[in-house]
């Protein structure tokens, strides 16, 4: 569960990407499942604010 914060860690987003919203379907070896640094580079480009990305 979330336990009272309003955010997700690196490690609860990538899991969030590669389990819920990466397609199955797709051939792991051309489109592999995101790493936790992609899922930082993603979280830094989007998030809006910065004191969030620390967490």
């Amino acid at each position: 569960g979330a336990k009272s914060r309003n955010y997700l860690t690196v490690d609860q987003m990538t899991e969030f990407i590669n389990n819920k919203q990466r397609d199955p379907r797709l051939n792991e070896i051309l489109y592999p499942p995101l790493k936790t640094d992609q899922t930082q580079l993603l979280m830094e480009k989007f998030e809006p604010s910065p004191a969030m990305i620390q967490k």
